[in-house]
């Protein structure tokens, strides 16, 4: 991080909000708001740390990362499941 020119102090922070984010997911809590920072979070990162398309690694990398956040939008507008903490309420009636 330090190599880009980001403060190396924000790495602890990077990995809490990827476990955190994770775990979230995993549970079900707080799905829709889980996924659009998860999402925003990898937009970032690519285009942070993986904007040089001339390097084919970093174009996988930013690729990777595209999908991953491709992949939490569809979360996020499919909504959690009735096995989730988020989905327990729902269907009550």
């Amino acid at each position: 991080m330090a190599r880009h020119g980001l403060i190396g102090n924000l790495l602890p922070i990077a990995v809490f909000i990827e476990l955190a984010g994770a775990i979230l997911l995993v549970v079900g809590y707080r799905t829709r708001f889980t996924c659009l920072t998860l999402a925003g979070f990898c937009v970032v990162t690519a285009l942070l740390f993986h904007a040089n398309f001339a390097d084919k690694t970093q174009m996988f990398h930013f690729l990777k990362n595209a999908a991953i956040a491709g992949g939490l939008l569809a979360l996020y507008v499919s909504g959690p499941g009735r096995m989730s903490f988020d989905g327990l309420g729902e269907g009550a009636e």
